[in-house]
C-alpha cells in the first residue's frame, strides 16, 4: 500500500470521532514494531522521526535524512494499513525542504527560539512548498512544557503558554496549514505523574478551527483523559518518551540472559528469534502500541 497523505487520514479520524497515533520511531525495530502493530489491530498509523533529535549538535555519527526516508518509505509501501509517514519538529527548515523531495507525506516545522512572525513565515513556506507536492502540514500554536526540565509537581502549564482559540482560529487562516498542534495542559516527555488537560479550552479551539487537532505529549496523558479529548475533537496523538521507555526494559530483560556465560552473539543481536536483545525492546513495543490504538479508537478501521 501506498503511504497516503496525513492530512486525508485525519480528515477521516475527525469525521468518524477516533484518533490516529503518531508513535516516533528511531532505528528500524522500533519501525518494525510500530508497523507491526498496526497490521495485528488493523489500524491506520503514522509513523516518522523527529526533526529536533535526528539534527542535534553531539551525534558520534552524522545523521542522514535519506536513511530515515527511505525506511519510512519501504515500510509504508509494504504493509497492509494505511500509513503516512512524517518529519516531526524539525527546526531545520533544509530538512523540511529534503524531507518534501524524499517522499515524507507530512512535515511539522517548529522552532521556538524564533520570534511569533518569523516562524509564521517559515511555516507558510513549508505549507507552500509541501501543498505542491501533496504533502501535509503540521504545526503548533502555544508552547509545551517539557518535564525534563521542570518538575512536575511545580505548576508547569502557565497560561501564557496555553493555546488561546481565537489566536488558533487566524492562524491556522493566516497558514493554511492542515492540522494544528494545541498547548492544553499536555507535556512533553511526562514520564511520572498524568497530565490536567484543560478540556473547556480544548472544546472552545474545536469550536473555532475545523482542521484537525493534535496533541503532543501522549506519554503522559492517562488512557480517560485520551478518551475525552478525542470525544472533543482530538484526532492525532504524538507518542514517544513511553516507546523509548518499553524498548529499552525489554532490552533490559533480554540482555540479562547473555551474561549466563559465553553466548553465540548472532542469536543475541540480529536473529530476530526468542534471543534477541533488540526484538525483545521491539516486541515489548509493539505490545503497549497495540493497545494505545485501542484507547484512541484507531483499531479495526484501517
Amino acid at each position: 500500500m501506498a503511504l497516503i497523505p496525513m492530512k486525508k487520514m485525519l480528515v477521516k479520524a475527525q469525521k468518524e470521532r477516533y484518533a490516529v497515533g503518531y508513535f516516533e520511531s528511531w532505528n528500524l525495530e522500533s519501525l518494525q514494531a510500530i508497523i507491526n502493530a498496526a497490521e495485528e489491530v488493523c489500524s491506520s498509523v503514522i509513523v516518522g522521526f523527529s526533526g529536533r533529535f535526528l539534527a542535534e549538535p553531539g551525534r558520534l555519527m552524522p545523521e542522514k535524512i535519506e536513511y530515515y526516508a527511505s525506511m519510512g518509505k519501504v515500510f509504508g509501501e509494504n504493509t497492509s494499513v494505511p500509513t503516512a509517514l512524517i518529519l516531526n519538529e524539525a527546526s531545520d527548515f533544509a530538512w523540511i525542504e529534503k524531507a518534501i523531495e524524499l517522499g515524507f507525506t507530512a512535515v511539522m516545522f517548529e522552532d521556538e527560539s524564533l520570534s511569533a512572525v518569523k516562524e509564521v513565515n517559515f511555516i507558510k513556506k513549508a505549507v507552500k512548498i509541501a501543498h505542491s507536492k501533496g504533502v501535509s502540514v503540521e504545526a503548533q500554536l502555544g508552547i509545551l512544557p517539557v518535564a525534563e526540565k521542570r518538575g512536575v509537581t511545580e505548576e508547569i502549564a502557565k497560561d501564557i503558554s496555553l493555546t488561546d482559540p481565537e489566536k488558533a482560529a487566524q492562524f491556522v487562516k493566516e497558514t493554511g496549514i492542515d492540522a494544528l498542534s494545541i498547548s492544553v495542559g499536555n507535556i512533553h516527555s511526562l514520564t511520572k505523574g498524568k497530565a490536567e488537560i484543560d478540556f473547556d479550552r480544548l472544546k472552545h479551539i474545536r469550536e473555532v478551527v475545523d482542521i484537525p487537532l493534535v496533541l503532543h505529549g501522549g506519554t503522559g496523558l492517562a488512557d480517560d483523559t485520551a478518551r475525552r479529548a478525542i470525544k472533543l475533537g482530538i484526532c492525532k496523538i504524538n507518542i514517544g518518551a513511553l516507546l523509548k521507555q518499553t524498548f529499552i526494559k525489554g532490552i533490559k530483560k533480554k540482555l540479562g540472559t547473555y551474561f549466563n556465560g559465553y553466548s553465540d552473539p548472532h542469536e543475541f543481536l540480529g536473529s530476530g528469534k526468542e534471543r534477541d536483545i533488540l526484538m525483545a525492546g521491539a516486541l515489548e513495543m509493539r505490545d503497549v502500541i497495540k493497545e494505545k490504538m485501542k484507547v484512541y479508537g484507531s483499531s479495526g478501521r484501517a
